[in-house]
């Protein structure tokens, strides 16, 4: 599960990044040159922060550099997952100091995601079939963004868990919770309290 929802993760970011719009990037794999990184002034000049990949990757578009989300199999890598849920959700909270730093838009569509199920649940009983509808065309939507990009890296078999995964990411609405409560994030076996950042 963690598996696909990474890969949906990084098929969004990519797509964004064929039209252009540098959202994020991914610190486990993630190339700079080093004018680059030192045209920034790096990361001795940065504030704090819990998502330095997304820090970095927003100074170095501050100042003007190209970027590119490649996807090629020559370039996969593999990252080890959250053990335990709540590792998971903490995980979760972490990388959203960095997405409540994105446009308003982007924010309010992430949140829009996490509340899914309620809206779902919501409609379902005034219009079913728009309900079903609805959701058969968020899983296919999902499954060729991801489909698109799994299949460059060799990773297809990965499409089999679309089905399960659509009520495993459910489990969002946890997150949301996570960072509008204002709980500490743990990372590292260390305790930072919220941050600014977060509302």
């Amino acid at each position: 599960m963690q598996a696909f929802d990474w890969a949906l993760a990084q098929a969004q970011l990519r797509a964004a990044a064929r039209l252009g719009i540098g959202l994020s990037t991914l610190g486990n794999n993630m190339a700079v040159r080093a004018s680059a990184y030192w045209a920034t002034g790096g990361y001795a000049q940065f504030p704090f922060s819990l998502t330095e990949d997304f820090q970095l990757f927003h100074a170095l578009r501050r100042q003007g550099f190209h970027f590119v989300f490649d996807t090629h199999l020559s370039r996969l890598a593999f990252t080890q997952p959250a053990l335990d849920a709540r590792s998971w959700l903490q995980q979760r909270l972490r990388w959203m100091q960095g997405a409540w730093q994105l446009p308003w838009g982007f924010r309010l569509g992430w949140v829009g995601m996490a509340l899914w199920p309620f809206l779902l649940l919501g409609l379902l009983p005034w219009h079913t079939g728009l309900a079903l509808g609805l959701a058969l065309a968020k899983i296919f939507g999902q499954m060729t963004l991801a489909g698109a990009m799994l299949g460059r890296v060799g990773q297809a078999r990965l499409l089999l868990w679309a089905l399960p995964y659509e009520i495993w990411s459910w489990g969002g609405i946890y997150t949301l919770d996570f960072t509008f409560s204002k709980k500490p994030v743990i990372w590292k076996g260390r305790r930072y309290p919220p941050t600014p950042s977060r509302i």
